[in-house]
């Protein structure tokens, strides 16, 4: 699958199949000055025919919604007295793709943690602080890249040496690594 980044600028398209019948078509871009004067519909239009040409498809949408405005960081403390923020109030949507369901329900259980007296909950959340800021990394990279960069990326991504670095069970962090020979270009 190729991405498509020339049809929205500084962001990104993705296609998620459920099943042979069912999938997720995803654009997303930056809300930044420069690209308020782009239409949304022609930018998912164009992501959309290029997907439905390269699958030799004709995808029937049945659901759609868009997001506007949609302001992501962290917050700057995880807790405060016996508030905890937890989810998207923490900070969890990760900036280089969007995903946040895992990080999300980790905040809840280590709300759980602190509750029950079985840990620090700023100290537990040090490490999503560490991977927000790793991703955030990621995604400024991802935003100076043009269509045949990424699209290096995401073949590289789908090699033998990647699988092996995700599935020893978080031994080895991709995103960390990736995020750190990146920082003297972002």
């Amino acid at each position: 699958m190729r991405t498509y980044i020339d049809t929205n600028p500084q962001g990104y398209g993705f296609l998620i199949p459920f099943s042979e019948r069912e999938a997720t078509v995803v654009t997303a871009y930056p809300d930044l000055p420069h690209n308020r004067t782009k239409d949304p519909d022609l930018l998912f239009d164009l992501f959309y025919k290029q997907v439905c040409k390269d699958l030799a498809q004709d995808l029937r949408i049945t659901d759609n919604f868009e997001v506007h405005g949609y302001i992501m960081g962290i917050c700057n403390k995880a807790k405060a007295g016996n508030t905890y923020f937890v989810g998207n109030n923490f900070g969890a949507m990760m900036p280089a793709f969007g995903f946040g369901q895992f990080t999300s329900v980790l905040t809840g259980v280590y709300a759980a943690q602190d509750i029950l007296g079985m840990g620090d909950y700023e100290a537990l959340t040090k490490k999503l602080r560490h991977a927000y800021e790793n991703s955030l990394v990621l995604r400024r990279a991802m935003e100076k890249l043009d269509n045949n960069k990424l699209d290096l990326i995401v073949q590289g991504l789908d090699s033998e040496l990647i699988d092996k670095a995700f599935d020893n069970e978080g031994q080895f962090d991709i995103v960390k690594v990736i995020s750190y020979l990146l920082r003297p270009f972002v």
